[in-house]
């Protein structure tokens, strides 16, 4: 019998809620792979030599599984850029590589903060939880984790927009100046990722 209900949509990852956006980490992975060439090469390479400076090596695999999760959703181009490109590229281009990882994420940041750019309002955790609560129609398992968790997810995605140099600490939104390089490798996918940032009507 025909309910009219829609299929249920692939479930989340949301295991985002440590480390904001890795900025340091991912340098020294990037560069790493830019040497070595190999992704498990590189998990080697940081496991044996403890290049993430954890002082627990629970913290240490937590990290690593983070970092090289985000960093594969790169392109080689684009990791070359991040171990040695300049600082802003370096964010702009992480911030992609997390919301690419993160659908949730990546859904956030073209459904809600590039309203609140256009809005010319703040972004607050109220903004957060409504986008939860909404996406929770469709995806059983955000319902199902605890509300300490929830906070903990906001808070890391609300840091790692600030070290984007997208969010200042009062909550306002910040509209980027790309490079061009950025803008090319965000442009070159379809649909393109100049929708995980916030460029007010300059899109």
């Amino acid at each position: 019998m025909e309910t009219g209900r829609s299929p249920a949509q692939p479930p989340y990852q949301m295991s985002f809620d440590v480390g904001g956006l890795l900025v340091e980490q991912a340098t020294i992975g990037a560069a790493l792979f830019v040497r070595l060439g190999d992704w498990r090469a590189v998990r080697i390479s940081l496991d044996q030599n403890n290049l993430l400076h954890a002082s627990r090596q629970a913290t240490a695999e937590c990290v690593r599984s983070e970092l090289l999760h985000r960093l594969r959703m790169l392109t080689p181009a684009e990791v070359a850029r991040v171990a040695s490109g300049p600082d802003p590229d370096r964010k702009h281009l992480l911030w992609a590589a997390f919301a690419r990882q993160y659908e949730f994420v990546g859904e956030f940041a073209d459904l809600v903060l590039r309203d609140v750019s256009l809005l010319g309002t703040r972004l607050m955790a109220i903004d957060f939880d409504r986008f939860w609560t909404a996406q929770a129609r469709r995806h059983n398992e955000l319902r199902h984790l605890q509300s300490s968790s929830r906070t903990k997810l906001r808070a890391n995605l609300y840091r790692a927009m600030r070290e984007a140099g997208l969010l200042t600490a009062k909550g306002r939104v910040v509209t980027p100046t790309l490079s061009p390089d950025v803008i090319a490798f965000l442009s070159a996918r379809t649909p393109s990722d100049l929708r995980f940032f916030p460029m007010g009507g300059m899109l």
